[in-house]
């Protein structure tokens, strides 16, 4: 007979993989408002930049720009560390396999001192531990694409077009050479 520790190993690995896919998505779900505010206010700065560009040094917009870009990534970061409800990823398994509490029981039973636990729960860490290989974490916290992921893409194109756009500005000619002599 294997040790409980090494029969949940598959369990806790694949709750662990169910609660990352969970803050992911979160992540997804949150990046297209987070975008697109980011990508109307880098679009604002380089029309700024590209039709007065006294007003606007380069510079400032490459600030800006490294600016809304460290807003975004701590944003991310922000949304994807957010603490999880303990078990999270066991009760999903458990929910999307029917598995009437098996992985999340067997996890939290599995945390108790040897002592501590009784024959039963030493047969409910058995039995979800024979059923491990057949979890999905894919399928019980699949990772979705919204339809709002248009307004960013459209977004980043204008970006993009913006950028390679350019204003001609008028010089003054430079005065004639002088004549040879």
């Amino acid at each position: 007979m294997t040790k409980p520790s090494e029969s949940t190993g598959r369990l806790r690995r694949a709750a662990t993989a169910v609660e990352l896919r969970i803050r992911a998505q979160r992540v997804l779900d949150v990046a297209p408002p987070v975008l697109a505010v980011g990508l109307v206010s880098a679009a604002a700065m380089l029309a700024t930049h590209k039709l007065a560009p006294e007003m606007l040094a380069e510079d400032a917009v490459r600030r800006g720009f490294l600016w809304l870009g460290g807003v975004s990534a701590v944003v991310f970061a922000a949304v994807g560390l957010y603490r999880l409800a303990p078990g999270t990823g066991a009760l999903r398994l458990d929910k999307h396999h029917g598995l009437a509490g098996r992985v999340a029981n067997a996890l939290s039973f599995e945390a108790l001192p040897e002592k501590e636990r009784t024959p039963f729960m030493e047969a409910a860490i058995e039995d979800a531990a024979a059923r491990a290989a057949s979890l999905a974490p894919g399928k019980a916290a699949p990772l979705r694409l919204g339809g709002e992921w248009f307004a960013p893409a459209a977004l980043g194109l204008l970006v993009f077009g913006l950028a390679q756009l350019e204003i001609r500005t008028l010089r003054p000619e430079p005065p004639p050479p002088p004549p040879l002599a």
